[in-house]
């Protein structure tokens, strides 16, 4: 009867998708089947408890989308189909990432429900976890072969009492099929209606049944490959440059704080350098360099313009914004996956299996590019790879246009203010490269009126990321201020450093003005590459056992409890450079490891009225700030969503340098020695 139910429930799903074309067909079949005698059929998994019941019982509400419906919408993903869902929200996709900023790893094809984030969403295939593939612990789904999925279960209300409190937005549970007799398969293609984003998907999967049925063997895989999609300006409907611009005088002009507006556009910058002096601009009005660095050009502020105002409405330079363009709509990516489940029946009580799962995933993309010029930057570092202050360079500098030079000294300035995008130098960009493997084996069985099953998996995922074209923060600062020397090095450009001597013999003159106006080495001593390599580890092992004891009045009593012990690491390692504080760039998490213990109980005694109780219950070691004395372990009831690691641990680091130095004082020597080293 569970299936039964599925089944009707799926096709209900496809009569409201489609109903041109198959709502008679959906009621009709529906019909049939409630008057058909139920077909005996295997005992299935549910999602949202524990209790093995019917879709229509469940405490929680369960969305079920069968396998039909799953191959009518031609997705290359699993997570395409689940983002048509109302209630999944698709913001944590490879598509998307980079836009967001690059968290969670834009490798990764996550699950957001309710809009409260991947990271309280749970991902179960078959009932059973997966380990991380980000460091926010949550599930990348392209590690798993379409062609295996035989339908996807979500529970869109909060299941941490059955699950855990990284269920609190609710699960969505993969069920493979591991009944599959033969081989099915699909290839497909496609691409824009503007010739880009090329996509190529190849997913196969077989099964058989050896040893009179005893045996059952499935296996997949998957492969795909896509290609980017172009920036902002590729498509007329994001080239009108809509942004949020700020008002600086709210009110005074009928306009709100806040204004959303087409032809917004970057009013402190430009590839070439925009001068921001504000002397220079009230002298002779707006100002840009050419793109070849040698003269000025008149460049015109648009509508809500102000020194401290980052963008405006119209003016000059449309199809350059560092906002609009700085990012592709969607980055290339590469992935495949492989998946092996085997399940032997010793007798009619017990049945063993063993999965093994290897999957890579490998993407790249633009990353927040240099904006200098933003004059209400907050931030204090010298150069920074966003919003910092403009470049502030001497009158002396012999890459000044003459044009500049002549109009500095006639107002008798001794610095100017130079607004630069990253377009004009170089922009950084990360790949990302995953690897996750996952070994698990357990037991299920009967024993009477129970049903109990047993499972351990590890797995692990090793994550390198590299970030290329990465700011210097020491060198840029130094290679910008430019000056012709005396003494030794008379008659040559070099850094100021270096005026009279080679005090720094290393550092490359940086020309700001222009457009590709630097060479190899200029670029080379302002910018590198930055890596990082990830481990992510995860070992579990659980326990669950359900049945129906005895009966009542109002029918059968459920009873079920479940342990599970799971363990959690984050390890990183970065190159010398990142460790000796070289660049400006997000931070790398120290070694860090956390153990949970969890249990979890779940009492139903089903009747006209029902009576559900769900719960977890547990134990958790380590301490919620290294700084702070170790936690006594104790027990803990889950009201909210348990902190991954580097929620937990992520404060120590303010960039790739590592601990700031005044709570770098602070931490005991012990939890030094945890620290990686270069």
């Amino acid at each position: 009867m569970k299936y039964a139910f599925n089944r009707r429930l799926s096709l209900a799903l496809l009569a409201s998708a489609a109903p041109l074309f198959a709502g008679g067909q959906a009621f009709a079949q529906a019909a049939a089947d409630a008057s058909a005698p139920a077909a005996e059929v295997e005992q299935i998994v549910v999602t949202g408890s524990r209790l093995v019941t019917s879709g229509v019982n469940m405490p929680t509400p369960v969305t079920v989308l069968g396998q039909s419906l799953i191959t009518q919408t031609a997705a290359t993903q699993i997570a395409q189909v689940l983002m048509d869902l109302p209630s999944v929200r698709s913001d944590v996709t490879p598509a998307t990432r980079f836009v967001g900023g690059g968290g969670n790893n834009p490798a990764n094809n996550l699950v957001n429900l309710r809009g409260l984030g991947a990271v309280r969403t749970l991902v179960l295939v078959d009932g059973v976890r997966f380990p991380p593939t980000s460091t926010t612990e949550s599930f990348n789904l392209d590690m798993i072969p379409s062609s295996l999925v035989q339908r996807l279960e979500v529970v869109t209300g909060g299941a941490s009492a059955a699950y855990g409190s990284d269920a609190v937005a609710g699960v969505v549970n993969v069920i493979l099929d591991h009944n599959l007799k033969g081989i099915r398969g699909s290839v497909e293609y496609g691409e824009t209606d503007r010739g880009d984003g090329q996509e190529w998907t190849a997913s196969l999967a077989g099964g058989d049944t050896f040893k009179d049925g005893r045996l059952r063997v499935t296996a997949g895989g998957e492969w795909a490959h896509r290609k980017a999609v172009g920036n902002c300006y590729t498509r007329d409907w994001c080239a009108q440059e809509y942004q949020v611009v700020s008002n600086p005088t709210p009110g005074a002009n009928g306009r709100p704080a806040l204004v959303i507006a087409p032809n917004s556009r970057a009013s402190q910058n430009t590839p070439g350098g925009l001068i921001v002096s504000s002397r220079l601009v009230s002298a002779f009005g707006g100002q840009e360099v050419s793109d070849d660095g040698k003269s000025l050009i008149p460049f015109t502020f648009g509508q809500l313009y102000a020194p401290n105002n980052n963008q405006m409405i119209g003016g000059s330079r449309p199809g350059i914004s560092p906002y609009a363009g700085g990012f592709e709509l969607q980055p290339p990516q590469k992935r495949w996956a492989t998946y092996l489940h085997t399940e032997y029946d010793f007798n009619t009580a017990v049945t063993g299996w063993v999965d093994a799962s290897l999957g890579h995933t490998w993407t790249q993309g633009y990353v927040a590019q240099l904006r200098g010029g933003n004059q209400n930057a907050a931030g204090t570092a010298p150069a920074g790879p966003l919003n910092t202050s403009a470049f502030a360079l001497a009158v002396d500098n012999p890459f000044l246009p003459a044009q500049l030079a002549t109009e500095m000294r006639s107002l008798n300035l001794t610095s100017v203010d130079i607004g630069k995008s990253g377009d004009g130098l170089l922009r950084p960009f990360t790949a990302f490269d995953n690897d996750t493997y996952r070994l698990a084996a357990g037991l299920k069985g009967k024993w009477g009126a129970w049903r109990w099953d047993g499972s351990y998996f590890h797995g692990q995922t090793d994550q390198d990321v590299t970030q290329y074209q990465t700011i210097k923060q020491n060198n840029l600062p130094k290679a910008i201020q430019a000056v012709t020397g005396t003494g030794a090095n008379a008659g040559k450009i070099v850094c100021a450093v270096n005026r009279t001597a080679n005090v720094e013999p290393d550092c490359v003159p940086l020309n700001v003005f222009g457009v590709g106006t630097n060479s190899a080495d200029a670029l080379a001593y302002s910018f590198g590459t930055a890596y990082q390599t990830i481990k992510i580890k995860m070992d579990d092992v659980a326990f669950n056992v359900q049945g129906e004891p005895f009966h009542t009045w109002a029918g059968p009593v459920s009873l079920a409890t479940g342990l599970e012990y799971r363990t959690e690491s984050i390890s990183s390692d970065i190159d010398a450079a990142s460790a000796a504080g070289v660049f400006l760039t997000p931070g790398a998490s120290p070694r860090q490891e956390q153990g949970h213990r969890r249990l979890s109980r779940n009492q139903r005694s089903p009747g006209d009225e029902h009576l559900v109780r769900q719960g977890a219950f547990g134990q958790r070691r380590g301490s919620a700030d290294p700084l702070q004395p170790e936690q006594p372990p104790g027990p803990d009831w889950r009201h909210g969503r348990r902190p991954h690691l580097v929620e937990v641990h992520g404060d120590d680091l303010e960039d790739r340098r590592g601990l700031s130095p005044d709570r770098l004082a602070a931490v005991p020597r012990d939890h030094l020695a945890r620290l990686p080293r270069a």
